[in-house]
């Protein structure tokens, strides 16, 4: 079972999301076929039976906020490919991240098991995979059994990309998502490198003028307005904050973001 993950996201202020990233069990199916079928009755995903759900349960990874699965993801493997299938994130959950958040985390987990390249066909997001560094390719690309199964009047596209090594997902998103930080007074935006433990640093670097004293999220002195965007913080934040407040010293993009600096 791939261990799970734990991230504390924010939108600014001091309503944080706890959310967890691990395998699915036997528990979780009914939850699963709840969040998908939205998703079967517009068409994005495949309709199938809670038999199929329950019997192919093992391949899933979700996320989890207190105890409600809120998106899910399914994983084919053979060998050293494996096919991502009935990618969902719940409605109400859409804007937070949530979607980066799994796919980084799937990536990663994928790896782990010595999986080196995920495929996946899509028909509505070709675009959004493409940005997180899948690429279209040709079907003679493609396992011929795998081939065989494809559903012509889906007219979905098949893409491909490997996968990465990451202690988490945030950490994987800084190479696969091309996360962009815009500094809104200073003017400038720049590309996020996961090289930094934090934007405190990674605005120091770049000479971004900022208000810093114990760099350990107690102060609360480098707190500033996230404008938009989600952030994880890697240490929950010590100091009260309210509205958009966020502290630069303890998070890390987990979507682009807009910062008031």
């Amino acid at each position: 079972m791939t261990k799970a993950i734990f991230l504390t996201l924010s939108r600014g202020g001091d309503e944080l999301l706890d959310v967890g990233f691990r395998t699915a069990t036997d528990a979780d199916t009914d939850a699963v076929v709840a969040l998908s079928e939205p998703f079967v009755a517009d068409g994005s995903l495949i309709s199938r039976t809670r038999e199929t759900y329950a019997a192919d349960i093992a391949e899933f990874f979700v996320l989890d906020i207190e105890g409600e699965i809120v998106a899910c993801a399914g994983a084919g493997r053979g060998g050293a490919l494996a096919e991502i299938y009935n990618f969902a994130v719940h409605e109400k959950w859409h804007g937070h991240g949530l979607g980066h958040v799994l796919l980084g985390s799937v990536i990663a987990a994928l790896h782990q098991e010595q999986v080196e390249q995920v495929v996946l066909f899509s028909g509505t997001t070709v675009r959004w995979f493409e940005r997180h560094g899948f690429e279209r390719v040709e079907e003679s690309e493609l396992p011929a059994e795998r081939v065989a199964r494809i559903d012509r009047e889906r007219g979905s596209v098949p893409l491909r990309r490997s996968t990465l090594r990451g202690f988490d997902a945030p950490d994987v998103l800084a190479r696969i998502a091309g996360l962009k930080v815009r500094f809104e007074r200073s003017g400038v935006e720049l590309g996020w490198d996961g090289t930094f433990d934090s934007l405190l640093q990674f605005a120091d670097h770049h000479g971004i003028e900022t208000d810093s004293r114990c760099w350990a999220g107690a102060c609360g002195t480098c707190r500033t307005f996230l404008k938009k965007g989600t952030v994880n913080y890697h240490t929950e934040p010590g100091a009260d904050l309210e509205g958009q407040e966020m502290l630069l010293c303890q998070a890390q993009p987990v979507t682009d973001l807009v910062l008031d600096l």
